[in-house]
């Protein structure tokens, strides 16, 4: 049965008049906001509230409350009953509720507290403690009797609700006994499979037919999708939903509300462009899709194409995640998607984690919360907050010292096979997934040297990535290289969750002719983010054209960080800049007493000051002369220095009118949203496996070459300097192994892997033949537009090491 007790005092505050202080405690949460309770009493000692922006892991603490009742102070039997109501709360299976209210105002109908005033709502711990302040008995008498003070902590409550909602509780459904699998139907139902369902689809990525090339304002009919893509925003509103209906049953509420605000990420990103060579392709017999429609021949990071991402149901902004991150499928998924968290506000802590967010809750009644994720260039307000007194502050310069020596490095997976970013693991024989070369040297370090050399590693829960499967077909037929030779079987990259539509009909299984694959199905979890890009890359206007609605896996990160504009090519790299960036450089706190609840205001005069107007987040501006030295005359000077902080801790002395304001610099906080120069795009070909060292054939020069030149061979079968020129289109080109002029012998390279100590690259990128009078002609800088003496695009290869590239030749002719 429902039972409330309330208790009332009031300060006087110098400049504010009176300030009250309202505390309700009840097992019903209805009634914390009556005006009336069922008793009030006077025998509550209330110690403090605090707030604290949780700067370890990037989340917001959980709001705390600690009070205490005297046994020795009871004088009536209702304050005897208000003590054993309290200690209720020693029982699991019991619910006491408290709030506190300051200078509350009311409501005329119904007759309740104003939300506006709420200071703190939270439910009493279980564990209590009493310190014995005296003991009765007779001498040598085993009856102690004693009389004892009880000290209760209280949590807010929308973190202690939260938790007690357990992941499984959304997916299989929760029963009243608490047990995951009661007996007959929960009492309440799973979320719906159906919904899920729903809720994802197969959305278009790039078209895999070129026949609009030839025949342009034609509707191709061949498109590849990725898998199952859905609103990341709406598949927590739907989770929260639930959340909300098992708290509304498991606490006894009527109803119990969970809001999801939209949000952005504090960043922008921009599009991966899948491309492949330009000519017709059409189906083979049977309908079946052949392996032209399907190979990737290069993927562009295209970084002019800058955009904001969004946690948000907008179709244009918002985050589109895999339909496995919700709903694993095969063993090993568990451990990468959602349901690595036991519960709901672990859940809510691990995407404000990955994506350097924090999260807020914000009250609309006791039942009804409103949950947003807070970045940090929002953290921070617009406005300063003004202070009308300190007695006392005091500098910690090893807050933060003490946890930097455990601070994690974060990483993150693509998925089972392949890590964060620009990654590519292997299909071979068939149906047989390997994992990418980056994992397999990663998970073959010796154990002691990990244990001994590497931090701790935590793994973020998404990911910007945009991994391909490296596909060797099964009894393929052989590649021939540019001379006609009979070299290794050709080997195609595929985007990895790809599904194929052929005039309509859409499969992720892949039949190929001629016996190149044997149903390959290439869909796994996938941590990537993707988002809708109207906007591609130039060479896929017409694609735009034709299907608009084109979705790309999310690549890099563009951040503006203490003014500078910061480029991060994967999460996992932006996360641990934030996370090193915490430990390293913002050790001081600055803790001060204001001497007042209410002595807070947005305006310099103090004007409508009030305990509401800070918050976590407020910014201050503290002002000191500090002497200083000039270094040239030897003369010291006063100089006002004017500093500016941000509140990341707050506490209410509730036996006084004082609060304890923690602070730190706002530079730690100084996120604003990149304002660089458009950049060229990146371009990756995938360079997977090779056979032996390549082939070499001896060559006589037609003029002087160097070691690690480009050449051709002319009509007249000796060989010279390559240049970016489209009449070397048709023309075999390789590298030269040494210095030779005319009438010497140079060994040329034409595939496999080239070395040179001359090399300098960076591993994962492609190289280039530039045109270039006096020093090498490779380059890892791209040709983006012809000019006087370049207008052949050709691409050598990819750079597996700083010193050598695998040589795979790609050449296009520029005309714009």
């Amino acid at each position: 049965m429902a039972l409330s007790f309330a208790q009332t005092h009031s300060y006087h505050e110098q400049g504010f008049g009176i300030a009250t202080v309202r505390c309700v405690v009840t097992n019903d949460v209805d009634k914390l906001f009556d005006r009336v309770a069922d008793h009030d009493v006077d025998v509550l000692q209330l110690d403090n509230v605090a707030r604290d922006l949780n700067i370890s892991n990037g989340s917001f603490a959980v709001d705390a409350m600690e009070l205490s009742i005297d046994a020795a102070s009871l004088q009536t039997q209702t304050d005897h009953d208000c003590l054993a109501f309290f200690l209720g709360a020693t029982d699991v299976t019991r619910y006491r509720f408290v709030a506190v209210f300051m200078n509350p105002t009311y409501t005329a109908d119904p007759d309740k507290v104003d939300v506006s005033c709420l200071l703190f709502v939270g439910r009493v711990l279980s564990d209590v403690s009493a310190d014995d302040q005296r003991w009765y008995g007779s001498e040598w008498s085993p009856d102690i009797d004693p009389m004892s003070t009880y000290k209760f902590n209280a949590h807010s409550f929308d973190i202690t609700a939260l938790d007690t909602v357990k992941l499984p509780h959304l997916f299989v459904g929760w029963w009243a006994d608490e047990t995951m699998f009661g007996e007959g139907d929960p009492d309440i139902a799973p979320v719906d499979t159906a919904t899920i369902d729903g809720m994802f689809a197969n959305r278009v990525g790039w078209l895999a037919d070129d026949e609009f090339v030839m025949n342009p304002g034609t509707q191709p009919n061949t498109y590849a999708k990725f898998y199952q893509l859905g609103n990341m925003y709406s598949t927590l509103v739907l989770l929260l939903t639930k959340t909300g209906e098992i708290l509304a049953e498991k606490l006894g509420f009527g109803t119990y509300t969970i809001d999801l605000i939209e949000s952005d990420l504090g960043y922008e990103t921009c599009p991966v462009v899948y491309e492949q060579v330009h000519k017709t392709s059409s189906a083979g017999s049977g309908g079946s899709i052949t392996y032209d429609q399907l190979r990737v021949e290069q993927v562009i990071v295209d970084q002019s194409q800058r955009v904001p991402v969004e946690i948000s149901a907008d179709a244009d902004k918002g985050i589109m995640i895999h339909k496995r991150m919700v709903v694993p499928v095969e063993d090993g998924e568990k451990g990468l998607s959602w349901h690595r968290n036991g519960s709901v506000s672990d859940l809510l802590f691990d995407i404000a984690r990955t994506f350097g967010l924090y999260v807020s809750f914000k009250y609309i009644s006791a039942n009804h919360i409103e949950v947003r994720f807070i970045s940090r260039a929002a953290l921070v307000e617009a406005d300063e907050t003004y202070i009308r007194d300190s007695t006392k502050g005091s500098r910690n310069i090893s807050s933060l010292a003490s946890e930097s020596s455990d601070v994690p490095i974060y990483e993150a997976r693509s998925g089972n096979w392949s890590f964060d970013g620009a990654d590519v693991f292997f299909e071979t024989n068939a149906s047989t997934l390997e994992p990418s070369q980056r994992i397999t040297n990663y998970s073959t370090l010796p154990s002691g040297s990990r244990e001994k050399s590497m931090p701790r590693i935590e793994r973020l829960l998404h990911s910007h990535s945009w991994p391909m499967i490296y596909c060797v077909p099964k009894d393929g037929p052989l590649y021939y290289d540019q001379i006609g030779r009979e070299r290794a079987t050709k080997t195609y990259f595929i985007p990895a969750n790809t599904i194929f539509s052929l005039s309509g009909t859409e499969s992720n299984t892949i039949g190929f002719d001629n016996g190149l694959f044997n149903n390959l199905s290439i869909e796994s979890l996938s941590t990537s983010i993707y988002r809708r890009f109207d906007r591609v890359h130039a060479l896929d206007v017409t694609q735009c054209n034709l299907t608009p609605n084109f979705y790309r896996p999310c690549a890099y990160i563009f951040a503006q960080v203490n003014g500078e504009n910061v480029v991060y090519e994967t999460l996992s790299d932006y996360v641990n800049a934030l996370v090193g960036r915490d430990a390293e450089q913002y050790l001081m706190e600055y803790e001060i007493d204001v001497p007042f609840w209410n002595g807070f205001s947005k305006n310099a005069d103090g004007a409508s000051a009030s305990w509401s107007t800070l918050r976590l987040g407020s910014r201050i501006k503290l002002n000191e002369t500090v002497r200083v030295l000039d270094e040239t005359t030897n003369v010291f000077s006063d100089v006002a220095t004017e500093r500016e902080y941000v509140v990341i801790g707050i506490k209410y002395d509730l036996k006084e009118p004082k609060t304890t304001l923690k602070l730190q610099r706002r530079s730690r906080f100084a996120f604003a949203s990149y304002d660089g120069d458009i950049t060229a795009p990146v371009v990756y070909f995938p360079a997977g496996p090779h056979v032996g060292d390549g082939d070499t054939i001896v060559y006589e020069p037609g003029e002087a070459v160097n070691a690690s030149d480009v050449v051709y061979v002319g009509d007249d079968g000796l060989v010279y300097r390559a240049e970016a020129d489209q009449l070397l289109y048709d023309r075999t080109l390789g590298v030269a192994l040494q210095d030779a002029t005319t009438g010497d012998l140079v060994s040329v390279q034409h595939t496999g892997r080239v070395y040179s100590s001359s090399f300098s690259f960076i591993p994962g990128r492609p190289v280039f033949l530039r045109t270039n009078d006096t020093g090498t002609n490779l380059s890892q800088t791209i040709l983006l537009e012809k000019n006087g003496r370049e207008d052949l695009f050709a691409c050598m290869g990819s750079a597996d090491s700083s010193r050598s590239f695998i040589i795979d030749i790609r050449r296009y002719i520029l005309d714009y």
